[in-house]
């Protein structure tokens, strides 16, 4: 063991308490409490992200190809997928007993009507039949729709397209619209958008509706949502023409609002360890100036200026080492805590959508953090260590 070491491990450890040492305890505590809020708070994120992407995954497609109708092309560029359905949309009016709302109308056909998973788990009132039955187009409408209109299992609305209201305008005749069975009402909870403005139903319908105003997409699924970037970049490379988006981009306001709150709380939170590791700064320099005889009495003994800038990058160290550690084992441990034990719980059938605090803890983010804790109290150091190297013997010995 060197002797700047031993001599920075026993400076470092308080023997009475006075003012520089309070400095430096509350700086060590301030590391902690930075460090472990840190690594909670971004787990916490980490956990409304994975919330969120399982919701946006769970309803809507991976990866979404506009323009195109051909599946059998998709799956052979991609043989890895799990469902590639194709799908008509287009601009609805939906009316119901003098009442009116603008959708956006999906229509899948009968052959496809399997590969609507998110559909058909998402459906609570009724079923996700699409198809026509008894002559009569089916429509699977939203929950905010629903409730907005009033709307219920079995009731009849009238679809109008633009097309319609084009043509009425011309004419000066009143759209009668498409008669339609409300077959079932879903709730995505991916964004309000869908549950306020989709209904499904039958592909025919659509066109037939849209006359020209109808866009044609594949919504494909693949076993991990992680490769869909992967696998849209194959697809746009194979269908040059089309445009491939992933869930990210077709919820993009609300991805990127995630991650603009997740570097911005991790810059406040990180002040807490900058103003710790600037008390260490404080109480280190205030140290220099009080151990300025003692600093000079070791330079008689031989230690060099090198030596006496070790001493004191050392305490820098073994309190960063000190706090940052202790930081990241209390975060480490709530986070982990909640995350398999569920301390903190909510009761779904009061209309929660989670049934306890969603954490997810990262490796990469606890040693990120617990880096940037470190290296800000080594940092701290430098100063008062360079100060101290340069102490003149004769003036801090001048008056013994």
């Amino acid at each position: 063991m060197n002797v700047p070491f031993r001599i920075a491990l026993r400076t470092v450890r308080p023997r009475r308490l006075g003012f520089i040492t309070i400095i430096t305890v509350s700086s060590t505590v301030g590391i902690i409490i930075g460090t472990a809020a840190l690594i909670v708070v971004m787990s916490l994120f980490n956990g409304f992200r994975n919330l969120a992407a399982d919701l946006m995954t769970g309803f809507g497609p991976h990866v979404r190809i506009e323009g195109s109708t051909d599946v059998e092309a998709v799956r052979r560029v991609v043989p890895s997928v799990i469902t590639a359905v194709p799908l008509v949309s287009s601009r609805l009016i939906v009316e119901h007993h003098g009442s009116a709302q603008v959708a956006e109308g999906w229509g899948v056909s009968a052959s496809y009507e399997h590969g609507m998973h998110g559909l058909q788990d998402k459906t609570i009132i009724g079923t996700p039949m699409t198809r026509p039955h008894d002559g009569m187009p089916s429509v699977v409408v939203a929950a905010g729709i629903a409730e907005t209109m009033g709307l219920y299992v079995g009731d009849t609305v009238r679809l109008l397209s633009p097309a319609m209201i084009e043509r009425a305008l011309r004419t000066m005749i009143v759209p009668t619209g498409r008669p339609a069975i409300v077959r079932g009402v879903f709730q995505s909870n991916a964004s309000r958008e869908i549950d306020y403005t989709q209904v499904y139903t039958d592909s025919l319908t659509i066109v037939e509706l849209g006359r020209g105003f109808q866009r044609s997409v594949i919504d494909v699924t693949v076993s991990n949502r992680q490769d869909a970037a992967t696998i849209a970049a194959q697809l746009q490379s194979a269908f040059p023409q089309q445009r491939v988006v992933t869930w990210e981009d077709l919820h993009r306001g609300l991805t990127d609002t995630m991650k603009l709150e997740r570097i911005g709380t991790f810059i406040v939170l990180a002040l807490i360890v900058v103003v710790a590791a600037f008390n260490i700064l404080v109480s280190l320099t205030l140290t220099v100036v009080e151990k300025r005889k003692d600093i000079a009495v070791l330079r008689t003994l031989g230690l060099t200026a090198e030596n006496i800038r070790t001493i004191y990058l050392w305490q820098g160290l073994f309190i960063g080492v000190a706090g940052t550690g202790l930081g990241m084992i209390i975060g480490t441990a709530l986070a982990l805590g909640q995350q398999h034990f569920g301390w903190i719980s909510f009761d779904q059938s009061q209309g929660y959508i989670i049934s306890s605090l969603p954490m997810d803890v990262h490796v990469f983010d606890v040693v990120a953090i617990s880096t940037v804790g470190l290296l800000l109290a080594i940092g701290a150091a430098v100063y008062p260590a360079r100060r101290a190297s340069r102490s003149v013997i004769s003036e801090a010995l001048r008056g013994e």
